[in-house]
């Protein structure tokens, strides 16, 4: 499995012989730092579930389109600061 991301065009994915790009979602973008990690730490919550073994391509599909989803930062995804932003709402 190879995931990468794309920013606004999305995450590439090879898996299986397969590849594609699981399309990105339109939003405004302030601050693009922890975009990464929430990407790929929504994707390992899905993914948990789950081994290598039993993932089926639209499962890997669904688990990609719903980390594309998750905000980064404040309220709505829009905020600066990454790791200020990050902690916004669950201050450490």
């Amino acid at each position: 499995l190879v995931l990468v991301t794309l920013g606004a065009k999305g995450a590439f994915y090879r898996f299986r012989g397969e590849t594609g790009i699981v399309d990105g979602v339109p939003c405004v973008v302030a601050d693009t730092n922890g975009a990464g990690d929430t990407f790929f730490g929504a994707f390992l919550s899905r993914m948990r579930a789950f081994t290598l073994d039993n993932l089926t391509i639209p499962q890997l599909l669904d688990m990609l389109s719903y980390a594309n989803r998750q905000p980064v930062g404040g309220d709505s995804g829009n905020a600066d600061g990454g790791r200020d932003a990050l902690s916004a709402k669950n201050p450490l």
